[in-house]
């Protein structure tokens, strides 16, 4: 698999269009997270099938894989943290579009524009067009 490249710096991109790179950099560090990830499951998996219960300096080999696993996982760990903050920021200042209307509860109102006759909505601004 070959790696996605990033067009080279332009002064004339847009701020959205700076911000959807820095979402896809983010993204592109979370695969090759797992991917790391991935490696140490199988470098585990591949410790555990050929060295188990086989002799005490077997049970060391072992005992320093979970080590190195665990000092892996905190090192990930951090970085997931790194990169949340990082995407939390890029996504407060990304636009966002407005909510639109909700629809009139009542399937049946004829009502004028605004008003809204039934009991059950009768607090409900209308926004049908009739």
């Amino acid at each position: 698999m070959s790696m996605p490249e990033f067009p080279e710096p332009n002064p004339d991109f847009t701020q959205e269009q700076a911000l959807t790179m820095i979402l896809s950099s983010i993204a592109l560090e979370e695969l090759s997270l797992s991917h790391i990830l991935n490696a140490e499951g199988e470098k585990i998996q591949h410790v555990l099938k050929n060295k188990c219960c086989q002799s005490s300096a077997d049970a060391k080999d072992i005992l320093a894989v979970n080590k190195s696993a665990k000092e892996l996982l905190d090192t990930v760990l951090q970085n997931q943290i790194i990169l949340k903050n990082k995407m939390d920021k890029v996504l407060e200042y990304l636009p966002h579009p407005p909510d639109p209307a909700p629809p009139c509860p009542c399937a049946s109102c004829k009502a004028p524009r605004g008003h809204c006759p039934c009991f059950h909505c009768c607090s409900y601004v209308c926004r049908r067009d009739s």
